[in-house]
């Protein structure tokens, strides 16, 4: 690790929260897969011991301890007896957990299947009683989450659940990486008298979900467009049973001329022609290059945020999102409009890697051109390398708009029309209405 990446780690409080869980598993399946190890098996019986003791049982076990050390001296001082006691409470504790088994109880967990970073997502632990005895006194155990997420609120513990009934508690945690998250189970077990001690434990289903990029407030977004030099056979963003003539709309270069609508032409000064079910295929495309070391983590990351509220605005304003491009990454929408579009967008930004090292990312979105009518680019940079991939773009004919995260304020206006539109990390963060 070079000075400046290092630098450059202590800067970043996602960087030291990682190396903060540098030996701890990320993923579920290496955390099973550890459990599953030889090391993890030796170690179990000593820390399954002590997870088996409730909060009240884990706090009178770290104060035995200290009154253990205090009482070594047996000869001045009688401490050890207190020390005695204690320990031969906590071991009765243990001892009597097998005769406290929730037999019967059913756990499930459920969560929305995506969240925003940073939003608040809540679990609802679901307790169903299918035994013939009711449940009493029930603790649940929240999982150990990883390095990106904190618990907001743990889940409370449940007085009683009668046969043939069922209880709800809810827990809530925030999460500040993207991508998906496959959570350990919730566990729910029967408090042992004196409550130190909880009986054998019932797991629930591991909680899966994607955690998407924080949605920018875009609140506009103005666009050009062209006739794309691929069509489709399909008219995928239009309602059925509309009529053949849609609407009129400005001339654009390759139009037929025999589309000229005399009225609105001379009523406005400008030529328009009509518009019709078949032709009313806006297709944007939005392009990200987010590669090489020029720009920081974080820029990267509002990057990522930028577009996904720019594929919300696409989307609400009825133009369809026809393809989205990140990196090396190239993909199809469809359908290109409504809830599915969208959801589709921010499933693929959420779960892409980002890189330090430079792809011909200029290949992908050239090859992706022919069939939009718009692009929307997006970069952390304003290197040379972004500008080139802007200008060949731009000599292809196809209308690009230039948006560049930024997290330092950039005065607009300087580099002509090859300059991008920028836009600040504090903007995105402080939820400021962008008009783009």
């Amino acid at each position: 690790m070079n000075l400046a990446r290092l630098l450059r780690t202590l800067r970043s409080k996602r960087e030291l929260a990682r190396l903060n869980h540098v030996l701890i598993p990320a993923k579920k399946s290496e955390r099973d897969r550890f459990r599953r190890s030889v090391f993890g098996r030796a170690i179990a019986p000593t820390f399954g011991a002590y997870s088996s003791l409730s909060r009240e049982g884990r706090v009178m076990f770290l104060v035995t301890l200290m009154i253990g050390l205090a009482g070594l001296d047996v000869m001045d001082t009688q401490v050890h007896l207190l020390f005695a006691m204690l320990s031969g409470l906590i071991v009765a504790s243990l001892a009597a957990r097998p005769f406290f088994r929730a037999r019967g109880l059913q756990v499930d967990v459920d969560a929305p299947a995506r969240v925003s970073v940073g939003a608040s997502q809540r679990f609802v632990v679901n307790l169903t009683n299918a035994g013939k005895k009711p449940l009493v006194t029930l603790r649940v155990s929240a999982p150990f989450l990883p390095w990106d997420g904190p618990w907001m609120s743990a889940p409370e513990p449940v007085t009683a659940v009668r046969p043939g009934t069922s209880a709800t508690t809810t827990a809530e945690a925030r999460f500040l990486a993207r991508g998906e998250h496959h959570l350990d189970a919730f566990e729910v077990g029967m408090l042992v008298p004196f409550g130190l001690a909880i009986g054998p434990r019932r797991t629930s289903n591991g909680a899966k979900f994607l955690v998407v990029p924080r949605i920018a407030p875009v609140a506009s977004l103005a666009l050009e467009h062209r006739l794309p030099s691929a069509r489709d056979a399909r008219v995928l963003s239009v309602t059925p049973g509309e009529a053949e003539f849609s609407s009129v709309r400005p001339y654009r270069s390759g139009d037929p001329l025999k589309h000229l609508h005399a009225r609105t032409w001379a009523r406005t000064g400008t030529p328009h022609v009509r518009s019709y079910v078949a032709e009313k295929s806006e297709r944007v495309g939005i392009a990200l290059a987010l590669d090489g070391d020029v720009a920081t983590e974080t820029e990267k990351e509002g990057a990522l945020s930028l577009a996904a509220g720019v594929a919300a605005q696409v989307v609400k304003s009825g133009a369809g999102l026809s393809a989205m491009s990140i990196d090396m990454d190239s993909f199809a929408i469809e359908p290109r409009s409504g809830r599915a579009a969208l959801e589709a967008a921010l499933d693929r930004l959420a779960v892409h890697t980002l890189t330090v090292k430079d792809e011909p990312v200029e290949a992908a979105l050239e090859a992706s051109s022919a069939v939009l009518s718009s692009m929307i680019l997006v970069t952390a940079d304003e290197s040379p390398r972004r500008k080139a991939l802007y200008d060949r773009l731009r000599a292809r004919g196809l209308p690009v708009k230039w948006l560049r995260v930024t997290a330092e304020p950039v005065a607009d206006g300087g580099g002509g029309e090859a300059a991008p539109r920028r836009v600040t990390l504090a903007s995105i963060e402080a939820e400021e209405a962008l008009r783009l």
